[in-house]
Protein backbone atom coordinates (compact mmCIF):
# COMPACT_ATOMS: atom_id res chain seq x y z
CA UNK A 1 0.00 0.00 0.00
CA UNK A 2 1.47 3.82 -0.79
CA UNK A 3 2.43 5.92 1.36
CA UNK A 4 -0.58 8.11 0.87
CA UNK A 5 -3.01 5.84 1.26
CA UNK A 6 -1.54 4.56 4.57
CA UNK A 7 -1.74 8.20 5.83
CA UNK A 8 -5.78 8.68 4.94
CA UNK A 9 -5.59 5.44 7.20
CA UNK A 10 -4.14 6.60 10.06
CA UNK A 11 -6.00 9.86 9.65
CA UNK A 12 -9.40 7.52 9.57
CA UNK A 13 -7.53 5.33 12.66
CA UNK A 14 -7.66 9.17 14.90
CA UNK A 15 -10.89 10.23 13.80
CA UNK A 16 -12.63 7.30 14.53
CA UNK A 17 -10.05 5.05 16.38
CA UNK A 18 -10.66 4.06 20.29
CA UNK A 19 -14.30 5.17 19.66
CA UNK A 20 -15.59 2.24 21.51
CA UNK A 21 -16.15 -1.66 21.23
CA UNK A 22 -18.79 -1.22 18.90
CA UNK A 23 -21.36 -2.38 21.32
CA UNK A 24 -23.84 0.78 21.10
CA UNK A 25 -25.52 2.01 18.26
CA UNK A 26 -23.48 5.17 18.18
CA UNK A 27 -20.26 2.91 18.09
CA UNK A 28 -21.99 1.13 15.05
CA UNK A 29 -22.90 4.41 13.37
CA UNK A 30 -18.66 5.71 13.83
CA UNK A 31 -17.95 2.32 12.51
CA UNK A 32 -20.63 2.22 9.39
CA UNK A 33 -18.94 5.98 8.34
CA UNK A 34 -15.51 4.53 8.73
CA UNK A 35 -16.56 2.04 6.17
CA UNK A 36 -18.10 4.56 4.00
CA UNK A 37 -14.73 6.65 4.07
CA UNK A 38 -12.27 3.97 3.55
CA UNK A 39 -14.42 2.26 0.49
CA UNK A 40 -14.77 5.37 -1.21
CA UNK A 41 -11.25 6.72 -0.79
CA UNK A 42 -10.08 3.78 -1.62
CA UNK A 43 -11.87 3.99 -5.16
CA UNK A 44 -10.38 7.36 -5.10
CA UNK A 45 -6.81 6.31 -5.05
CA UNK A 46 -7.81 3.12 -7.27
CA UNK A 47 -8.22 6.01 -9.78
CA UNK A 48 -4.80 8.19 -8.75
CA UNK A 49 -3.05 4.99 -9.02
CA UNK A 50 -4.17 3.08 -11.79
CA UNK A 51 -1.77 0.09 -13.07
CA UNK A 52 0.29 1.04 -9.88
CA UNK A 53 1.78 4.10 -11.23
CA UNK A 54 0.60 7.24 -9.30
CA UNK A 55 -0.53 10.10 -10.91
CA UNK A 56 -3.75 9.86 -12.90
CA UNK A 57 -5.48 13.22 -11.57
CA UNK A 58 -7.65 13.33 -14.56
CA UNK A 59 -9.07 9.83 -13.77
CA UNK A 60 -9.91 11.28 -10.15
CA UNK A 61 -12.17 13.66 -11.61
CA UNK A 62 -13.27 11.46 -13.70
CA UNK A 63 -15.18 9.66 -11.03
CA UNK A 64 -15.51 12.37 -8.71
CA UNK A 65 -17.82 14.14 -11.42
CA UNK A 66 -20.40 11.54 -12.47
CA UNK A 67 -23.90 12.17 -11.04
CA UNK A 68 -23.91 10.99 -7.11
CA UNK A 69 -20.14 9.61 -7.02
CA UNK A 70 -20.19 11.94 -3.63
CA UNK A 71 -22.26 10.39 -1.15
CA UNK A 72 -22.92 12.14 2.43
CA UNK A 73 -20.49 11.42 4.56
CA UNK A 74 -17.56 11.75 2.89
CA UNK A 75 -17.15 15.70 1.69
CA UNK A 76 -13.89 15.56 3.63
CA UNK A 77 -12.24 13.41 1.21
CA UNK A 78 -14.04 14.58 -1.67
CA UNK A 79 -13.86 18.29 -1.47
CA UNK A 80 -9.64 17.30 -1.07
CA UNK A 81 -9.20 15.55 -4.02
CA UNK A 82 -10.77 18.15 -6.09
CA UNK A 83 -8.52 20.51 -5.15
CA UNK A 84 -5.32 18.12 -6.05
CA UNK A 85 -6.93 18.44 -9.87
CA UNK A 86 -7.59 21.97 -9.63
CA UNK A 87 -11.65 21.89 -9.10
CA UNK A 88 -11.11 24.75 -6.76
CA UNK A 89 -14.87 26.20 -6.79
CA UNK A 90 -16.38 22.64 -6.90
CA UNK A 91 -14.13 21.47 -3.56
CA UNK A 92 -15.66 24.31 -1.84
CA UNK A 93 -19.12 23.32 -2.76
CA UNK A 94 -19.04 19.81 -1.88
CA UNK A 95 -17.32 20.77 1.51
CA UNK A 96 -19.44 23.23 2.18
CA UNK A 97 -22.67 20.96 2.24
CA UNK A 98 -21.57 20.03 5.61
CA UNK A 99 -22.27 23.95 6.84
CA UNK A 100 -21.10 26.23 8.46
CA UNK A 101 -17.73 25.96 10.10
CA UNK A 102 -16.67 28.06 13.41
CA UNK A 103 -19.99 30.39 12.69
CA UNK A 104 -20.36 31.20 16.96
CA UNK A 105 -17.12 33.41 17.12
CA UNK A 106 -17.34 36.59 19.04
CA UNK A 107 -17.21 39.99 17.79
CA UNK A 108 -13.79 41.64 16.69
CA UNK A 109 -12.54 44.45 18.28
CA UNK A 110 -14.06 47.85 17.90
CA UNK A 111 -10.65 49.45 17.49
CA UNK A 112 -8.60 47.36 15.74
CA UNK A 113 -5.48 48.77 12.66
CA UNK A 114 -5.31 45.87 9.73
CA UNK A 115 -1.35 45.15 9.08
CA UNK A 116 -0.15 43.15 6.63
CA UNK A 117 -0.22 39.68 7.73
CA UNK A 118 2.82 38.46 6.05
CA UNK A 119 5.01 41.81 8.00
CA UNK A 120 3.19 40.87 11.21
CA UNK A 121 3.95 37.01 11.51
CA UNK A 122 7.47 37.95 10.67
CA UNK A 123 7.77 40.29 13.34
CA UNK A 124 6.25 38.15 16.23
CA UNK A 125 8.42 34.86 14.84
CA UNK A 126 11.85 36.73 15.11
CA UNK A 127 12.14 35.91 19.04
CA UNK A 128 10.39 32.36 18.53
CA UNK A 129 11.89 28.85 17.87
CA UNK A 130 9.19 27.33 16.74
CA UNK A 131 5.97 28.74 14.32
CA UNK A 132 3.03 27.11 13.64
CA UNK A 133 0.16 27.73 10.61
CA UNK A 134 -2.16 25.75 10.04
CA UNK A 135 -4.25 25.17 6.75
CA UNK A 136 -8.22 23.67 5.61
CA UNK A 137 -6.97 20.62 3.86
CA UNK A 138 -9.12 21.45 0.93
CA UNK A 139 -7.96 24.84 0.71
CA UNK A 140 -4.63 25.47 -1.23
CA UNK A 141 -5.20 29.30 -1.08
CA UNK A 142 -3.52 28.61 2.70
CA UNK A 143 -0.41 26.64 1.05
CA UNK A 144 0.23 29.90 -1.17
CA UNK A 145 -0.17 32.00 2.03
CA UNK A 146 2.52 29.71 3.54
CA UNK A 147 4.80 29.66 0.73
CA UNK A 148 5.12 33.52 1.17
CA UNK A 149 6.08 33.08 4.74
CA UNK A 150 9.22 31.04 4.01
CA UNK A 151 11.57 33.46 2.34
CA UNK A 152 11.30 36.15 5.49
CA UNK A 153 11.29 33.57 8.01
CA UNK A 154 14.48 32.02 6.49
CA UNK A 155 16.20 35.10 7.26
CA UNK A 156 15.26 34.66 10.38
CA UNK A 157 17.12 31.71 10.72
CA UNK A 158 14.52 29.14 10.49
CA UNK A 159 16.28 26.31 8.96
CA UNK A 160 13.31 23.55 8.57
CA UNK A 161 9.97 22.92 7.37
CA UNK A 162 7.68 20.49 9.78
CA UNK A 163 4.64 18.78 7.70
CA UNK A 164 2.13 16.40 8.89
CA UNK A 165 1.56 14.99 5.59
CA UNK A 166 5.13 13.71 4.86
CA UNK A 167 5.78 10.08 4.83
CA UNK A 168 7.62 9.23 8.00
CA UNK A 169 10.27 5.94 8.00
CA UNK A 170 12.52 5.61 10.90
CA UNK A 171 15.58 5.73 8.33
CA UNK A 172 14.32 9.59 7.63
CA UNK A 173 16.20 10.53 11.65
CA UNK A 174 19.51 9.61 9.53
CA UNK A 175 19.15 9.80 5.66
CA UNK A 176 16.78 12.29 5.79
CA UNK A 177 13.66 12.74 3.78
CA UNK A 178 13.58 11.58 0.31
CA UNK A 179 12.50 14.98 -1.00
CA UNK A 180 15.53 16.36 0.22
CA UNK A 181 18.14 14.37 -2.02
CA UNK A 182 15.82 14.52 -5.03
CA UNK A 183 15.02 18.55 -5.00
CA UNK A 184 11.50 18.42 -5.43
CA UNK A 185 8.30 16.81 -4.13
CA UNK A 186 7.13 13.75 -5.58
CA UNK A 187 3.32 10.96 -5.62
CA UNK A 188 5.20 9.12 -3.40
CA UNK A 189 6.68 10.69 -0.61
CA UNK A 190 3.69 12.29 1.05
CA UNK A 191 -0.46 12.56 0.67
CA UNK A 192 -1.51 16.72 0.97
CA UNK A 193 1.86 17.28 -1.22
CA UNK A 194 0.18 15.86 -4.15
CA UNK A 195 -1.98 19.12 -4.89
CA UNK A 196 -0.04 21.59 -6.78
CA UNK A 197 0.44 24.69 -4.46
CA UNK A 198 1.78 21.78 -1.64
CA UNK A 199 4.01 20.94 -3.87
CA UNK A 200 5.28 24.47 -4.65
CA UNK A 201 5.09 25.53 -1.32
CA UNK A 202 8.11 22.12 -0.52
CA UNK A 203 9.78 22.93 -4.00
CA UNK A 204 10.58 26.58 -2.92
CA UNK A 205 11.44 25.61 0.73
CA UNK A 206 14.10 23.10 -0.42
CA UNK A 207 15.45 25.96 -2.67
CA UNK A 208 16.00 28.23 -0.24
CA UNK A 209 17.86 25.59 1.76
CA UNK A 210 15.25 24.27 4.39
CA UNK A 211 15.06 20.74 5.75
CA UNK A 212 12.18 18.71 5.96
CA UNK A 213 10.66 17.25 9.21
CA UNK A 214 8.59 14.54 8.82
CA UNK A 215 6.44 13.90 12.43
CA UNK A 216 3.38 11.80 11.11
CA UNK A 217 2.62 8.95 13.36
CA UNK A 218 4.31 5.99 12.82
CA UNK A 219 3.25 1.78 13.01
CA UNK A 220 5.32 1.78 15.91
CA UNK A 221 4.43 4.77 17.92
CA UNK A 222 1.90 2.93 20.77
CA UNK A 223 1.44 5.56 23.39
CA UNK A 224 -1.86 6.95 23.97
CA UNK A 225 -5.54 5.34 23.90
CA UNK A 226 -6.13 4.68 19.69
CA UNK A 227 -6.95 7.70 17.75
CA UNK A 228 -7.01 10.86 18.41
CA UNK A 229 -5.24 10.46 21.42
CA UNK A 230 -2.61 8.42 20.16
CA UNK A 231 -1.74 10.45 16.84
CA UNK A 232 -1.27 13.89 18.93
CA UNK A 233 1.12 12.16 21.44
CA UNK A 234 3.29 10.52 18.43
CA UNK A 235 3.53 14.29 16.34
CA UNK A 236 4.46 16.17 19.73
CA UNK A 237 6.89 13.53 20.27
CA UNK A 238 8.66 13.56 17.23
CA UNK A 239 8.63 17.18 17.23
CA UNK A 240 10.16 16.97 20.26
CA UNK A 241 13.11 14.82 19.75
CA UNK A 242 13.87 17.31 17.04
CA UNK A 243 13.66 20.28 18.73
CA UNK A 244 16.05 18.40 22.06
CA UNK A 245 18.46 16.98 19.45
CA UNK A 246 18.97 20.19 18.03
CA UNK A 247 18.52 22.75 20.43
CA UNK A 248 19.70 25.79 18.34
CA UNK A 249 17.17 24.78 15.42
CA UNK A 250 13.86 26.92 14.59
CA UNK A 251 11.75 25.60 13.00
CA UNK A 252 7.90 26.54 10.86
CA UNK A 253 5.48 23.21 11.11
CA UNK A 254 2.96 23.32 8.59
CA UNK A 255 -0.06 21.42 9.89
CA UNK A 256 -3.83 21.11 9.74
CA UNK A 257 -7.10 22.85 11.75
CA UNK A 258 -6.86 22.00 15.65
CA UNK A 259 -3.46 19.96 15.59
CA UNK A 260 -2.61 24.05 16.08
CA UNK A 261 -4.72 24.45 19.10
CA UNK A 262 -2.50 25.81 22.16
CA UNK A 263 -5.35 24.32 24.45
CA UNK A 264 -7.36 21.07 24.97
CA UNK A 265 -10.52 21.61 22.36
CA UNK A 266 -13.71 19.10 22.52
CA UNK A 267 -12.09 17.05 25.07
CA UNK A 268 -8.80 16.60 23.46
CA UNK A 269 -5.31 17.82 23.68
CA UNK A 270 -3.40 18.71 20.00
CA UNK A 271 -0.30 18.42 19.40
CA UNK A 272 0.96 22.19 19.92
CA UNK A 273 -0.52 21.83 23.28
CA UNK A 274 1.10 18.82 23.86
CA UNK A 275 4.63 19.88 22.37
CA UNK A 276 4.13 23.32 24.84
CA UNK A 277 3.68 21.86 27.83
CA UNK A 278 6.59 18.85 26.94
CA UNK A 279 9.04 21.81 26.18
CA UNK A 280 8.05 24.59 27.97
CA UNK A 281 8.62 26.72 24.46
CA UNK A 282 6.06 28.62 23.41
CA UNK A 283 5.03 28.60 20.04
CA UNK A 284 3.69 31.46 17.84
CA UNK A 285 0.18 29.53 16.39
CA UNK A 286 -1.19 31.58 13.34
CA UNK A 287 -5.02 30.60 12.35
CA UNK A 288 -6.20 30.37 8.56
CA UNK A 289 -9.12 28.32 8.71
CA UNK A 290 -12.03 30.67 9.74
CA UNK A 291 -11.34 34.24 8.13
CA UNK A 292 -11.46 32.93 4.80
CA UNK A 293 -14.55 32.97 1.78
CA UNK A 294 -16.31 29.81 1.47
CA UNK A 295 -18.32 28.84 -1.59
CA UNK A 296 -21.28 31.05 -0.59
CA UNK A 297 -21.22 33.55 2.05
CA UNK A 298 -24.08 31.90 4.07
CA UNK A 299 -21.02 29.30 5.07
CA UNK A 300 -18.60 31.82 6.43
CA UNK A 301 -18.48 33.50 10.26
CA UNK A 302 -20.28 36.55 10.70
CA UNK A 303 -17.33 38.27 11.76
CA UNK A 304 -15.65 37.43 7.92
CA UNK A 305 -18.30 39.64 6.46
CA UNK A 306 -18.18 42.33 9.27
CA UNK A 307 -14.61 42.44 9.03
CA UNK A 308 -14.57 42.97 5.13
CA UNK A 309 -16.98 45.55 5.39
CA UNK A 310 -15.05 47.70 8.25
CA UNK A 311 -11.87 47.27 6.59
CA UNK A 312 -10.18 47.67 3.07
CA UNK A 313 -8.67 43.81 2.85
CA UNK A 314 -6.78 43.12 -0.56
CA UNK A 315 -3.99 40.91 0.78
CA UNK A 316 -3.69 38.06 3.91
CA UNK A 317 -4.22 40.24 6.93
CA UNK A 318 -4.64 40.41 10.98
CA UNK A 319 -5.58 42.82 13.33
CA UNK A 320 -3.91 44.66 16.19
CA UNK A 321 -5.80 45.47 18.64
CA UNK A 322 -5.89 48.71 21.03
CA UNK A 323 -4.11 47.34 23.43
CA UNK A 324 -1.32 46.12 20.80
CA UNK A 325 -2.30 41.92 20.55
CA UNK A 326 -3.03 40.27 17.64
CA UNK A 327 -6.73 39.64 17.77
CA UNK A 328 -6.97 35.79 17.34
CA UNK A 329 -10.18 35.43 15.68
CA UNK A 330 -12.79 35.64 18.04
CA UNK A 331 -12.01 31.53 19.29
CA UNK A 332 -11.60 30.55 23.08
CA UNK A 333 -8.85 32.26 25.12
CA UNK A 334 -5.51 31.08 24.35
CA UNK A 335 -6.60 28.51 21.19
CA UNK A 336 -3.90 30.38 19.09
CA UNK A 337 -2.01 33.56 18.97
CA UNK A 338 -2.97 35.60 15.69
CA UNK A 339 -5.66 34.83 13.20
CA UNK A 340 -4.87 35.97 9.46
CA UNK A 341 -8.06 37.41 7.37
CA UNK A 342 -7.79 36.26 3.67
CA UNK A 343 -9.28 38.45 1.18
CA UNK A 344 -12.15 37.45 -0.93
CA UNK A 345 -12.04 35.96 -4.14
CA UNK A 346 -13.61 34.91 -6.94
CA UNK A 347 -13.59 32.40 -10.72
CA UNK A 348 -12.30 34.05 -14.18
CA UNK A 349 -12.56 31.49 -16.27
CA UNK A 350 -13.06 28.96 -13.62
CA UNK A 351 -9.67 29.82 -12.04
CA UNK A 352 -9.77 31.20 -8.39
CA UNK A 353 -8.29 35.08 -8.87
CA UNK A 354 -6.12 34.49 -5.69
CA UNK A 355 -3.80 32.47 -7.91
CA UNK A 356 -3.16 35.56 -9.96
CA UNK A 357 -2.90 37.67 -6.93
CA UNK A 358 -0.20 35.69 -6.34
CA UNK A 359 3.30 37.20 -5.89
CA UNK A 360 4.72 34.36 -6.98
CA UNK A 361 3.27 33.34 -10.30
CA UNK A 362 2.83 35.08 -13.65
CA UNK A 363 -0.17 34.05 -15.67
CA UNK A 364 0.55 32.52 -18.98
CA UNK A 365 -2.10 31.62 -21.91
CA UNK A 366 -2.14 28.51 -22.80
CA UNK A 367 -2.58 27.98 -27.15
CA UNK A 368 -3.05 25.51 -29.60
CA UNK A 369 -5.36 23.10 -27.27
CA UNK A 370 -7.47 20.58 -28.81
CA UNK A 371 -11.12 21.44 -29.48
CA UNK A 372 -12.95 20.08 -26.11
CA UNK A 373 -16.71 18.79 -27.03
CA UNK A 374 -19.73 19.83 -25.61
CA UNK A 375 -20.00 18.06 -22.19
CA UNK A 376 -16.30 16.83 -21.94
CA UNK A 377 -13.12 18.17 -20.68
CA UNK A 378 -9.18 18.27 -20.13
CA UNK A 379 -6.91 18.51 -17.69
CA UNK A 380 -3.71 21.10 -18.57
CA UNK A 381 -1.13 20.47 -16.26
CA UNK A 382 2.20 22.24 -16.01
CA UNK A 383 5.42 20.72 -14.81
CA UNK A 384 8.97 22.51 -13.91
CA UNK A 385 10.94 21.43 -17.04
CA UNK A 386 14.05 19.77 -14.84
CA UNK A 387 11.78 17.37 -12.90
CA UNK A 388 10.65 14.06 -13.88
CA UNK A 389 6.87 14.36 -15.23
CA UNK A 390 5.80 10.66 -14.35
CA UNK A 391 7.18 11.56 -10.38
CA UNK A 392 6.82 15.21 -9.91
CA UNK A 393 4.03 17.38 -8.57
CA UNK A 394 2.44 19.62 -11.33
CA UNK A 395 3.11 23.34 -10.65
CA UNK A 396 -0.42 24.42 -11.73
CA UNK A 397 -3.40 22.58 -13.14
CA UNK A 398 -6.37 23.19 -14.18
CA UNK A 399 -9.56 21.57 -15.83
CA UNK A 400 -10.53 22.80 -19.70
CA UNK A 401 -14.58 23.20 -20.93
CA UNK A 402 -15.73 24.26 -23.84
CA UNK A 403 -16.72 27.15 -22.47
CA UNK A 404 -13.17 28.38 -21.43
CA UNK A 405 -12.06 31.07 -23.66
CA UNK A 406 -9.05 32.02 -21.79
CA UNK A 407 -7.07 28.67 -21.28
CA UNK A 408 -4.46 30.50 -18.23
CA UNK A 409 -1.94 28.85 -16.27
CA UNK A 410 -0.27 30.69 -13.34
CA UNK A 411 3.31 30.00 -13.19
CA UNK A 412 6.54 30.61 -11.60
CA UNK A 413 9.60 31.62 -13.23
CA UNK A 414 11.21 29.02 -14.87
CA UNK A 415 10.74 26.70 -18.01
CA UNK A 416 7.36 24.45 -18.02
CA UNK A 417 6.80 21.25 -20.04
CA UNK A 418 2.80 21.41 -20.63
CA UNK A 419 0.03 18.81 -21.26
CA UNK A 420 -3.20 17.92 -21.22
CA UNK A 421 -4.78 14.50 -20.56
CA UNK A 422 -8.37 13.20 -21.30
CA UNK A 423 -10.56 11.70 -18.97
CA UNK A 424 -8.73 8.38 -18.72
CA UNK A 425 -5.84 10.29 -18.46
CA UNK A 426 -4.31 9.66 -21.76
CA UNK A 427 -1.72 12.65 -22.95
CA UNK A 428 -3.66 14.16 -26.07
CA UNK A 429 -1.21 17.23 -26.27
CA UNK A 430 1.97 18.36 -24.70
CA UNK A 431 3.97 21.85 -25.45
CA UNK A 432 7.28 23.95 -24.13
CA UNK A 433 6.89 26.77 -22.42
CA UNK A 434 9.35 29.30 -21.61
CA UNK A 435 10.15 31.01 -18.49
CA UNK A 436 6.69 33.42 -17.73
CA UNK A 437 9.64 36.37 -17.07
CA UNK A 438 11.27 35.33 -19.99
CA UNK A 439 7.86 35.64 -21.83
CA UNK A 440 7.07 39.01 -20.11
CA UNK A 441 3.70 38.02 -19.28
CA UNK A 442 1.95 39.57 -15.88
Amino acid sequence: MSFPRLLVVAVFAAIWGGSGDGSSAQDADLQKQMQLMSKFSNQVFEAFEGNGSPGNYAAVFDVLSRENAIPEGVEEVAATWLSFVGAHRMAQQVWDRQGGEWRELTDPPSKAALQDAVEAITQEAADRRVVMINEAHHVPLHREFTRQLLEPLYDLGFRYLALETLSNEESYEFDGHPFESRGYPTLSGGYYTQEPAFGEMVRVALNLGYGLIPYEVRPTDTEGAPGIERREMAQAKHLVRFLDENPEEKILVHLGYSHLSEVPIGGNAWMAARLKETTGLDPLTVDQTRLYPRSDPEFEPDIYAEILQRFEVKVPSVLLQENGEWWSGGTPEGVHDISVVHPRFHFEHDRPTWLRASPFRRPVSVSGLPTVPKGEWLLVQAFAANESIEQAIPVDQFLLRPENSQPTLYLPDGDHRLRACDAKGKVVWEQVAPSPSASGEK
